[in-house]
């Protein structure tokens, strides 16, 4: 038997088939900016914010959008009261996934790339912030084929249940771009202070100047 409906779902009902799907799931407010979110499967939590950064069970974890944070399944505590001025200034060396079609099961993130575990009975696609370089299942090195999408890139994965570690910088060209930004930020930390200095040159040239007269 084959049944055909055509425009069964309306074009403006269509973005709340994501919510519909995680009936499952239930959220508690804990208060300050903290949230208790247990599912059976992984999640995109939208807090309806500005929010780049989160904190998850005591890690860190950068939103895949504005105010939307990628959660595995199980319960997790997740807090949005980030004031670590560390967590910003590594933030463009973080990468973090931007969606999976599997059911993700735990992810960390690292200055050179991600760890995560996932469950799917098909072929598994996973996207990323940075494009990666290696990848590593089940602890074995496995070939890597990347697919560049708009502002993300892709990895397909095997079925089945497996621990995943991504990673997206080399020794090397980690430490190159952690000396660009630390040597960006001296030049920019420079400037403020030359020029401080010139206005206090200014100033005293300035005064000195009418005390003579």
């Amino acid at each position: 038997m084959v049944i055909y409906a055509e425009s069964s779902v309306n074009p403006q009902d269509l973005p709340l088939m994501a919510y519909a799907a995680t009936g499952s799931a239930r959220l508690e407010h804990l208060g300050n900016g903290s949230y208790r979110i247990s599912s059976p499967s992984s999640v995109t939590l939208d807090l309806q914010t500005d929010g780049r950064l989160a904190i998850v069970d005591g890690e860190p974890r950068t939103a895949v959008s504005p105010g939307k944070f990628l959660i595995p399944a199980g319960t997790h505590v997740v807090r949005t009261d980030v004031t670590d001025p560390k967590m910003f200034s590594m933030q463009p060396f973080h990468a973090s996934l931007v969606s999976i079609t599997g059911n993700l099961l735990y992810a960390r993130e690292q200055e050179r790339g991600v760890d995560f575990g996932y469950d799917a009975r098909s072929r598994c696609l996973v996207t990323l912030t940075h494009a990666p370089v290696s990848l590593l299942m089940d602890g074995r090195a496995a070939p890597l084929q990347v697919l560049k999408g708009n502002n993300r890139y892709a990895v397909m994965l095997p079925p089945g249940k497996h621990d995943v570690q991504i990673m997206t910088l080399s020794r090397v060209s980690y430490g190159v771009d952690l000396t660009s930004l630390w040597s960006s930020s001296l030049i920019v930390i420079f400037g403020f202070a030359a020029m401080g200095l010139l206005l206090v040159f200014y100033a005293v040239v300035r005064i000195g100047g009418r005390r003579s007269r």
